[in-house]
């Protein structure tokens, strides 16, 4: 099938996947351009982040400083476009990857302190979009918890090199972070729980 009648193929296609903490709503939108390109939304509904589902999804947690702007890129391990239009409906491994430059300040849980860069995904390369709602909201120059997952590239094999940003919580200047479910907790603490000693 070429890939315009591809894409004609997906129009109204509504997608529901499951990501963790995360319920998915994707939609793939074909678009009149002549050339292969593509349009994605994902639609994120995410369970409220409490500390005891902090502690079951483990997930590697850092207070990390992103320095510089966000940069686009197909998420392949040479950067190439990875398929001809959307693999299909049902994959939950970002098109796109906007790569964002870290400096990490204190490992709260896991093995990240050597990570320089995490990915958000989404993004825009040449006439190929990825948006993907809600993002974790972070910004320049401000310290932040950066809890981290394992990314994968879109075809689903590991990728070591850029772990995914799952949440940002910006840090406060008495080392505290305001969660989503729990009140204002130290950092002590969420190292603790994220540890699996939630006393």
């Amino acid at each position: 099938m070429s890939g315009l009648l591809f894409r004609i193929a997906l129009i109204a296609i509504f997608v529901v996947v499951a990501a963790g903490c995360r319920t998915v709503e994707r939609i793939i939108a074909p678009t009149t351009d002549p050339d292969d390109c593509f349009g994605m939304s994902e639609i994120g509904h995410e369970a409220p982040l409490t500390l005891e589902l902090l502690e079951r999804l483990g997930w590697q947690a850092v207070v990390g400083t992103v320095t510089g702007p966000g940069t686009s890129v197909f998420n392949s391990p040479d950067g190439s476009k990875p398929f001809d239009g959307p693999r299909d409906a049902g994959g939950v491994d970002p098109v796109i990857i906007t790569v964002h430059p870290v400096s990490v300040e204190q490992v709260i849980h896991g093995d990240a302190g050597g990570v320089t860069e995490v990915a958000t995904p989404g993004g825009t390369v040449d006439c190929y979009t990825f948006d993907v709602q809600p993002q974790p909201l972070f910004r320049v120059g401000v310290p932040t918890v950066l809890f981290l997952r394992p990314g994968r590239y879109a075809d689903g094999t590991p990728n070591l090199a850029r772990p995914l940003l799952a949440k940002a919580w910006p840090v406060g200047i008495d080392d505290t972070v305001v969660t989503e479910h729990d009140g204002v907790i130290p950092l002590e603490k969420l190292g603790r729980v994220l540890g699996g000693d939630s006393e």
